[in-house]
């Protein structure tokens, strides 16, 4: 089929390296999948830095590379705009969704999609709480926008929601978590499934830090919990010597635990350590910025059954039940220890039983949020 006769639904802007090892890959990917299901099939154009190889792009899309020199980068934003327009005019989508995208080329492109009876959806994660000025008055020119002109609205969680609804907006509004679109077929029996048998192996991926998870209080709750000799604690995402630079005062508890960091590492390594541990941990403060956001990782682990253990932030609490697929404490060393104190007494049998839960109820699976995206393209005019 020649270029020019191709046409897709809908186009689905971003500005950030589209592949698996960004979080936002696996967003986006689950959301073209989900529409699919009801018969739009979607185009994914990214704009990013060139990577060093192009063998981790992944997925059917189209990328805009720019340069990493502010000027240049400023330079570039005109000749982008004329990019996109002839984007637009080649394929004719009945609409397309701005995932984050920067306010600036979004004005100029819901400019575009007004003459040209182009629907426009906001995908939005983000809330304007950063010292970095720029990025604040992106973000909040972002939300002016998205108010103003968009025909929707598509948030990861619910707080997000009632921003909009307490901002009076009028158009529809889709709740839409990070979603499955495959689940692991392992045995989660199998031997070849799990680590030692005899430890409770706990694992956190991510990047810790402010407004992010807080490894140094789930290392010294580790350590404070009379099971620290029988547990296990991988982490993934930070080196030790990064770790400690940050962390110096707690290099004691560090040494007093089973603990091995693995740093960066690419997703098919991490996937496989998600398999084989008991339980990840997710430590963050229950603050607007957390609430609007929702973790990936949460996600990330039901796909292979890992049950989660948790603070209650965003929608986490719809989704983890205590005692059934994980279990939820307070944002404190205290109730961390406490909890780990409770799992240290678990068997492998029910820790297997929580692992089956997981299995068999799929709360993240896209078909699970089918009716909800139905209801809500119709609603636009779609």
């Amino acid at each position: 089929m020649n270029k020019h006769e191709l046409k897709f639904d809908f186009i689905y802007l971003n500005y950030f390296l589209y592949n698996n090892q960004n979080p936002a890959y696996r967003r986006i990917n689950s959301v073209i999948e989900l529409y699919k299901k009801i018969k739009l099939n979607g185009l994914v154009i990214s704009s990013c830095l060139k990577p060093k190889s192009m063998n981790i792009l992944l997925g059917k899309a189209k990328f805009r590379f720019y340069p990493n020199i502010f000027i240049l980068f400023l330079s570039r934003i005109g000749f982008d705009i004329n990019y996109y327009y002839k984007q637009l005019a080649l394929y004719k989508p009945r609409f397309i969704i701005l995932y984050n995208y920067p306010s600036f080329l979004s004005f100029f492109i819901l400019i575009y999609c007004k003459f040209n009876n182009i629907k426009v959806l906001f995908d939005l994660t983000e809330i304007p709480i950063t010292t970095n000025l720029f990025k604040y008055i992106d973000i909040k020119f972002r939300l002016f926008l998205s108010i103003k002109f968009s025909h929707g609205i598509i948030v990861v969680s619910n707080f997000m929601k009632n921003i909009f609804l307490k901002k009076k907006y009028s158009y529809p509004i889709l709740v839409l978590p990070p979603m499955i679109v495959r689940y692991s077929n392992h045995d989660i029996y199998s031997k070849n499934n799990f680590y030692d048998n005899t430890k409770i192996n706990f694992i956190y991926s991510g990047n810790p830090g402010k407004n992010k998870d807080d490894l140094k209080n789930i290392i010294l709750s580790i350590e404070n919990s009379t099971f620290k000799n029988n547990i296990f604690f991988r982490v993934f995402g930070i080196t030790k010597l990064a770790f400690l630079k940050e962390n110096k005062s707690i290099l004691k508890n560090v040494n007093n635990i089973s603990i091995h960091f693995y740093g960066k590492v690419k997703y098919k390594v991490l996937r496989n350590h998600l398999i084989k541990s008991d339980f990840q941990i997710i430590f963050r403060q229950n603050n607007i910025l957390n609430n609007s956001g929702f973790p990936t990782k949460l996600v990330d682990s039901f796909q292979f059954y890992l049950p989660v253990i948790s603070t209650r932030t965003s929608d986490i609490s719809l989704y983890i039940k205590n005692s059934y697929n994980g279990f939820l404490f307070d944002f404190t060393t205290d109730s961390l220890t406490l909890l780990i104190n409770k799992i240290g007494n678990l068997n492998r049998n029910e820790i297997y039983q929580l692992k089956n839960n997981i299995k068999s109820e799929k709360v993240f699976y896209i078909n699970n949020y089918l009716s909800n995206l139905t209801k809500f393209t119709y609603n636009i005019g779609i």
